[in-house]
């Protein structure tokens, strides 16, 4: 196809989703009373894609490393992978103007996904799919499924320590955030404040001035010159 056929063909199908765009009604209001923007629909599902690709393959390397660590970073193009087909899915969605999606819904699985996860055949396919895509080579793509594979039936941890790291993982997470949000000065804490020019005057600590000694030499000094 030409170029300039392709163009046309792409500004025809780009005008047909703008003019759908505008039959689809709001789907809710905001806090304010704003109705929603079906107009904007196609960059949510375009952005919840880009975080699910970038989501799903963190995830993947931290459950295969819990499986067998080192040996468990194969997992990472699984990963990649689901991020891939929830990018791929997301697409789909917005150009059908589908409900925009929640918050934090990038961290789930569409239909696709799902579909792959009850099917061993096609997910087998489509893990050695994505990794031959990586590397660009059937000896490692078949290294990648293999590692996957040891990874899955022959792991070095159980699940109960599995699950015991990810528990002491999510705890850590939450200590970090605690961290971040917990107030960092005494004053805020109930204790007192570090002396300074923004420090309140009603609550800082006044340190008593040790009094002055007396000048012997008072009064007029010329007197006691003569």
């Amino acid at each position: 196809m030409k170029p300039l056929a392709r163009a046309l063909v792409l500004l025809v199908a780009g005008m047909l989703v703008a003019g759908s765009v505008y039959a689809v009604g709001p789907a809710y209001e905001g806090p304010m009373g704003n109705p929603e923007e079906p107009a904007l629909r196609p960059y949510k599902w375009m952005w919840r894609g880009v975080k699910a690709l970038a989501y799903h393959p963190v995830v993947a390397l931290g459950s295969g490393n819990r499986k067998t660590p080192g040996l468990g970073m194969v997992d990472v193009f699984r990963g990649l992978r689901v991020g891939a087909v929830e990018f791929n899915e997301s697409l789909v969605k917005g150009i059908l103007c589908s409900e925009p999606p929640e918050a934090g819904d990038y961290k789930n699985i569409g239909n696709a996904n799902a579909f792959l996860a009850e099917d061993v055949l096609f997910r087998n396919l489509a893990d050695l799919g994505t990794a031959g895509a990586v590397f660009s080579s059937a000896a490692g793509a078949a290294a990648i499924w293999l590692g996957q594979k040891m990874v899955d039936h022959h792991p070095v941890h159980s699940v109960e320590y599995q699950e015991k790291l990810k528990k002491n993982e999510q705890m850590l997470r939450d200590a970090r955030k605690r961290s971040r949000t917990e107030p960092a000065t005494g004053a805020e804490q109930g204790g007192t404040p570090p002396p300074g020019k923004d420090a309140d005057a009603s609550t800082a600590t006044r340190i008593p001035h040790e009094p002055r000694p007396l000048d012997r030499h008072t009064g007029n000094l010329l007197k006691l010159g003569r």
